[in-house]
């Protein structure tokens, strides 16, 4: 079993997001796990039972650029959308903006990847093109 201590875990930016929170566990960064986590208002303790000897913790399950992008190539693609680029992020990638639909009511999503609120855009822009979101 490995057994990980955050002991400043209070002092971090925002202490309230860890009661109930379970990290992510995987041993080959396709599939992660939740992994047995538990936090006592000051150490955050995550414990897993390895079945392998290379396993990779993780706050949420990464988002990959190449999903990124492949969501990107998809959503463009798809009728009734047009893609425009707004720039550029200081690493360099763009930041997409999607124009959906017509009519008065406009609306707009801006997005990065990088946390677990990515699946939820993700599902949003399916919902709104029609496509089948990523498994």
């Amino acid at each position: 079993t490995v057994e990980l201590r955050i002991l400043n875990a209070a002092g971090s930016a925002y202490p309230l997001g860890w009661p109930g929170y379970k990290a992510r566990v995987s041993d080959d960064r396709e599939e992660w796990r939740l992994a047995e986590t538990n936090y006592d208002g000051k150490i955050l303790t995550i414990r897993h039972t390895a079945e392998s000897d290379n396993l990779w913790f993780a706050y949420f399950a990464p988002y990959s650029m190449e999903r990124h992008h492949d969501l990107v190539a998809t959503v463009a693609g798809a009728p009734g959308v047009t893609y425009e680029s707004l720039g550029q992020t200081l690493d360099g990638q763009e930041m997409d903006c999607f124009h959906i639909g017509e009519g008065p009511l406009q609306a707009g999503e801006a997005w990065r990847p990088g946390g677990g609120a990515l699946v939820l855009h993700e599902g949003t822009l399916a919902l709104a093109v029609r496509i089948e979101p990523a498994a």
